[in-house]
């Protein structure tokens, strides 16, 4: 007995030397963990894919990772193939900077965010899984000893997540959009100097685990290499070159974190029963039924009882009193071509729906009524870009125990009603209606996804890119991205930034002035739009600073002083037309521009005429043109230089010609002979119609 304590008390002297020595490290106050390198470790391009069907894709840089598992047949029971359920779970993950500096015994807190882009299983063992530990910074990815620390995950409800598995068998909380706490109470102290310890952010649910180690050294504080610039203390190691974007490899370009790119042809629905009212749309909708559900955008699918067939039966209340389904459905339509886009839905009986364009909702049906089933449309068009993702909205009610059906439709360039389909991508959000309020560009090359986003320009010297001309100012300034427009600001005092010049954001980076008064110098102003205002939740328009300014100095002879005047701008080669500010294509979907012969500007008149208000009419017997606009009508011949004004015979110098299917006047001769004026602008090849109000 006596053996046994003797060596169980020369046991606890040593280690309380040992213990000693680490204390009088630890409790100097002068050490701290410095981070001292970052490791990358992205999936290898050979394991992005598995036979079998299976396919992987993952990538991962600035704090920001992207996970894809696809497999066309799903996993059934027993690893069986599972058509019926197709596998396709995408997620992006973000997390928050980690420290440059802890100090011992300091609780580390890394925010993690995912976002959900589809969350198709395939009904069993597919999942994906983001974790935080600490462990020795000998180690890779994906391996661990006995000293691995992992982190406590809570929810801002407080609640605590051991494993936060999204996917097949995980938590409830971890299959929609989060943002958790993952978070390490004690970073611990080192024992000596130079101690090392890592952080491991990582994936799993991949062919290979894919992550980052972040590598923190124990030293003192003075010998701690300044923090103030994270470059002098982190050394990137990677595999493969880090994406400056982390879904590059997988998508291209992401368009918006609501958007489910991993659905096409589905969108968001929520059935209702039919209250019995339909005055307006916010009684129209009774009890609901069940949760959202992402549902086919194709014919006959859209009744969650009737799959497969073309209308929904009347037979299929279950409630009672006749009452039949209503929906809201919301989602992203993907523009298959650039052109010119009018929306509709052919229902039975209500229907309502909006598009959000360059940031601006507007209503493409309205006509909540009982009536026989038909395409409903306000005949609105949409000028798309090809690849464009545009958020949209759509609801429906039923009001007779009759055939219903709510097919959302679209017509492309004017074309035959086609139902939706492959076009839909389903929103994220489960809330009907609540898609974000702006447009999301097609598809960007790799170039311009590494292209920093160009901020605000500094103001640019007085008057460049201004101009005086006989009716006004004409103005022109850089270009910022990622802005839904700008807001023009004049005014007579210097040093004042003065009104706006339209009510409405201006879509152009350029603007004719023709309301102003003549021997008059103006001061002007030009700002980015940032957000846009909501009067109805209380949100004020959100300006970025200044980007341009100008002074001008109007000539002695403005036209029509004192009158309100519009402006319709075009510029030789370029496709788009500025209407008082707001741009458009001339011939949407075609890239018809203004041309110049023998000397005279050429435009396909139809649009001139259509934008301020008139009408065009063509007679292919005679090659007649007739154009009726602003209380004039005009005829002109195709090879013809006659013309009439009103009745009376005129000559042009040049003739009307066909071209690429379009038909070309001389602007000049056309716009004056409809009671407008017409300023040519050398510098800049545009033409500006001006016409009062």
């Amino acid at each position: 007995m006596k053996k046994y304590l003797s060596i169980f008390i020369a046991l606890s002297i040593i280690f309380s030397l040992v213990n000693g020595l680490a204390i009088a490290v630890s409790a100097d106050g002068n050490y701290q963990w410095v981070l001292v390198e970052t490791h990358y470790f992205p999936i290898p391009p050979e394991n992005n894919a598995k036979n079998g069907g299976w396919t992987y894709a993952g990538s991962i840089g600035n704090n920001a990772a992207e996970l894809k598992v696809t497999n066309p047949n799903g996993v059934g029971m027993y690893s069986s193939s599972d058509p019926s359920n197709p596998a396709n779970l995408h997620a992006r993950y973000s997390w928050s900077n980690l420290p440059n500096v802890i100090q011992g015994n300091e609780k580390l807190v890394v925010k993690m965010t995912q976002e959900v882009i589809s969350d198709r299983d395939g009904n069993y063992s597919i999942s994906l899984e983001p974790y935080m530990k600490t462990d020795s910074p000998d180690l890779e990815l994906g391996y661990g000893t006995s000293s691995s620390v992992s982190t406590r995950n809570v929810f801002p409800d407080g609640t605590e997540i051991k494993y936060l598995r999204f996917g097949f068998r995980g938590p409830e909380l971890c299959q929609s959009n989060y943002t958790i706490d993952m978070i390490i109470d004690s970073f611990g102290e080192g024992f000596k100097d130079n101690d090392e310890k890592a952080v491991f952010i990582g994936f799993t649910g991949l062919e290979k685990s894919m992550g980052v180690k972040y590598v923190y050294e124990w030293k003192k504080s003075e010998e701690t290499v300044d923090t103030s610039s994270s470059e002098t203390i982190i050394n990137i190691v990677s595999t493969q070159p880090t994406p400056s974007t982390p879904n590059q490899a997988l998508e291209g370009w992401s368009h918006t974190a609501d958007v489910m790119l991993g659905n096409p042809g589905y969108f968001k629905v929520q059935y209702y029963d039919y209250s019995g009212r339909h005055n307006t749309r916010e009684e129209t909708f009774a009890s609901r039924r069940g949760s959202p559900i992402i549902q086919r955008a194709e014919r006959g699918n859209y009744n969650e009882n009737n799959m497969g067939t073309g209308w929904f039966s009347g037979n299929q209340s279950t409630m009672p009193n006749g009452m039949n389904k209503a929906s809201k459905i919301w989602g992203y339509f993907k523009a298959p071509e650039t052109g010119s886009y009018k929306f509709g839905s052919f229902s039975d009986d209500g229907a309502y729906g909006y598009i959000v364009v360059n940031g601006n909702k507007t209503e493409f049906v309205d006509d909540w009524r009982i009536a026989g089933p038909n395409y409903r449309s306000n005949g609105e068009s949409f000028n798309l870009k090809k690849d464009g993702y545009y958020p949209i909205y759509l609801e429906w009610f039923e009001g007779m125990p009759t055939e219903t059906a709510s097919i959302f439709s679209y017509k492309l360039n004017d074309s035959n009603w086609r139902d939706v389909g492959v076009e839909m991508y389903p929103s994220v959000s489960n809330t009907p209606g609540e898609i974000a309020g702006e447009y999301f560009e097609p598809p960007k090359t790799p170039e311009e996804v590494q292209k920093p986003v160009t901020p605000p320009a500094a103001p640019v010297s007085t008057d460049t890119g201004a101009e005086a001309f006989e009716s006004g100012a004409r103005l022109m300034w850089p270009s910022v991205q990622n802005i839904l427009g700008y807001r023009l600001y004049r005014s007579k005092n210097q040093g004042q930034l003065g009104i706006s010049v339209t009510d409405f954001y201006i879509t152009s980076t350029s603007y004719a002035d023709v309301n102003v008064e003549p021997n008059t110098t103006y001061y002007y102003s030009v700002k980015p739009v940032l957000a846009e205002a909501n009067p109805y939740q209380g949100i004020e328009e959100k300006l970025g600073d200044v980007i341009a300014t100008f002074v001008i100095t109007t000539g002695n002879e403005i036209y029509k002083p004192g009158y309100f005047k519009h402006f319709i701008m075009l510029k030789l080669d370029s496709p788009y037309m500025s209407i008082d500010g707001v741009e458009e294509e001339v011939d949407p979907g075609r890239g018809t521009t203004p041309i110049v012969l023998a000397g005279r500007t050429m435009v396909p008149i139809r649009a001139v005429v259509e934008a301020m208000g008139g009408t065009v009419g063509w007679d292919g017997a005679t090659s007649l043109i007739t154009l009726e606009a602003r209380g004039n009508k005009v005829e002109m011949w195709l090879g013809k230089t006659d013309i009439k004004v009103n009745g009376a015979t005129k000559e042009m110098d040049i003739a009307p010609v066909a071209k690429d299917g379009r038909t070309y006047v001389p602007v000049r001769f056309a716009a004056e002979n409809l009671n407008c004026k017409v300023d040519w602008i050398n510098s800049t090849k545009e033409a500006i119609i001006v016409y009062e109000e």
